[in-house]
C-alpha cells in the first residue's frame, strides 16, 4: 500500500512521519525512513529523542546510497571499487585516446582536464535519467543536425568504451541504484517493515525503479510530497513535485497496489516571522509581495545579471545609508554556480567586497593536473 502525505512547507508531513514512526514502532513494527543524504542526522537525532529503549532499534534512517550497500549485502554485488572522481577522469581520457580516428568532433579536447570531468557529469545525468549509451547512439541516428549527431555519436562510443573499461574491477557510482534497484525485488530486506520517504521533491530513473521494488516488497509506503494538489493543472513552481507525485501513484497502481492521498495538512507551523508567512503565501496562492511584509520582498529580475545588479544596489544602500557593514550582509542562493560569474563581476564593479562559498575541483588543482600529464605521456598504464 502507498500512502502520499500531501502539503505545503510547514504544514507538518515530517511530524506526520515521526509522529506514525512512533505509533508503529510501540506497536513492535519496524520502519525504515529514507531522507536525501542531507537530511540523515536531522532524522537520526528527532528519532534519537523521541524513541527510547526497543522502539528505537525498531527504526533507522538511510538514503538511497546507504540502501544500496544493505541490498548489496544480502543480494551480492557490491564487491566491485567504486570509482573516485578523479579516477573516473582517467579511465574517460584512456576511453578517448584508445578510440583514436573515431573521435573527430571532440579531437581539440583530447588533453583537455575539463573535460573529462564534464564528460563524466553528462554521462552521470543520461544516467539518473534512464538513458543507455545505446539510447543515445540512437538519438544520434535521428538528429536533424550534423553537429549534433557528431556530439552524442561521439559521447556514446565514449561512453560504451568507457564501461568497457570498468566492467570488470570497478563500478560507477551513478549505476549503484540501478544495479540495487534490479535485486530489489528479490531481496527481503524490506519485506514486514513500513518505509517513509520524506523531504524528497523528486526522484531519477534509478530511483522509481527502486522505489516499485520496495512497494512491492514492504508492509507500506509513506511518501510525503511539497505541494497542494497532486491533479492540478497549474504551471508554477511546484508543477515537478506533483508530476512526480503522479507518476509514483501511477507506478504503485501499476503494481497491484492501493494508493491513499492525505491532504489534510492545512495548517501552517514553521513560519512565525509574518514576512516568512507572506513569501510561503506568494508561492502557494499567489499573495501579494510587491510591498515589505516585515522585512521581506519580492524582486524579480530579467536575468541572472539584472537579480545580482538589484542586489548590489540594495547592498550599496545598506551600507552608505543604515550603517552596515558588508560583513553583516549574506547572499544565499540555491545553486550558487549558476550565479557565480553574474555575482562576482556585478559586486567588483560596485567596489564590494566578496567572500564566494566554493569547492574547488581537485581536477583543476597543480598537483593532478601534473599527474594527467604524466599518465597523458604514459603509453599503456594501467590503474
Amino acid at each position: 500500500m502507498l500512502r502520499l502525505v500531501i502539503g505545503r512547507a510547514g504544514s507538518g508531513k515530517s511530524e506526520l512521519v515521526m509522529k506514525t514512526v512512533e505509533k508503529l514502532t510501540g506497536e513492535g513494527k519496524r520502519c525504515l525512513i529514507v531522507v536525501p543524504e542531507q537530511a540523515s542526522f536531522f532524522f537520526e537525532r528527532s528519532l534519537a529523542l523521541r524513541l527510547k529503549g526497543e522502539p528505537a532499534s525498531l527504526a533507522e534512517v538511510k538514503n538511497f546510497k546507504r540502501l544500496c550497500r544493505d541490498i548489496f549485502n544480502e543480494r551480492g554485488g557490491g564487491a566491485k571499487r567504486l570509482i573516485s572522481d578523479p579516477l573516473r577522469a582517467v579511465l574517460l581520457r584512456r576511453a578517448v585516446h584508445s578510440l583514436k580516428d573515431e573521435i573527430v568532433f571532440y579531437r581539440r579536447h583530447k588533453n583537455d582536464a575539463a573535460f573529462y570531468t564534464l564528460a563524466a557529469d553528462v554521462i552521470n545525468e543520461l544516467k539518473n535519467g534512464g538513458v543507455t549509451c545505446g539510447a543515445l547512439l540512437d538519438a544520434a541516428a535521428k538528429a536533424k543536425s550534423p553537429l549534433s549527431e557528431a556530439k552524442m555519436r561521439e559521447l556514446s562510443l565514449i561512453w560504451a568504451t568507457y564501461e568497457k573499461i570498468i566492467a570488470d574491477s570497478f563500478q560507477d557510482g551513478a549505476d549503484e541504484l540501478t544495479h540495487a534497484a534490479e535485486l530489489c525485488g528479490e531481496c527481503s530486506f524490506f519485506k514486514g517493515k513500513t518505509v517513509f520517504f520524506d523531504g524528497f521533491t523528486g526522484f531519477t530513473e534509478p530511483e522509481f525503479k527502486m522505489l516499485g521494488g520496495i512497494i512491492s516488497s514492504a508492509d507500506e509506503v509513506y511518501c510525503t510530497f511539497c505541494c497542494d494538489d497532486i491533479y492540478s493543472d497549474a504551471d508554477d513552481s511546484f508543477s515537478f513535485v506533483r508530476k512526480n507525485a503522479r507518476r509514483l501513484s501511477a507506478l504503485a497502481k501499476k503494481r497491484g497496489s492501493e494508493v491513499y492521498i492525505t491532504n489534510s495538512l492545512t495548517t501552517l507551523y514553521r513560519f512565525k516571522a509574518e514576512g516568512l508567512k507572506a513569501a510561503e503565501s506568494f508561492f502557494g496562492d499567489g499573495r501579494d509581495l510587491s510591498s515589505s511584509h516585515d522585512g521581506v520582498f519580492l524582486i524579480k529580475g530579467g536575468d541572472l545579471y539584472s537579480e545580482a545588479e538589484q542586489v548590489a544596489d540594495e547592498i550599496t544602500a545598506l551600507v552608505r545609508e543604515e550603517g552596515y557593514d558588508y560583513s553583516d550582509i549574506a547572499v544565499i542562493a540555491r545553486d550558487t554556480e549558476r550565479y557565480r560569474f553574474a555575482v562576482k563581476r556585478t559586486f567588483s564593479l560596485y567596489g564590494i567586497p566578496l567572500f564566494f562559498d566554493e569547492n574547488d575541483n581537485m581536477l583543476g588543482t597543480p598537483v593532478i593536473k601534473f599527474f594527467l600529464g604524466a599518465l597523458a605521456l604514459s603509453d599503456g598504464i594501467t590503474t
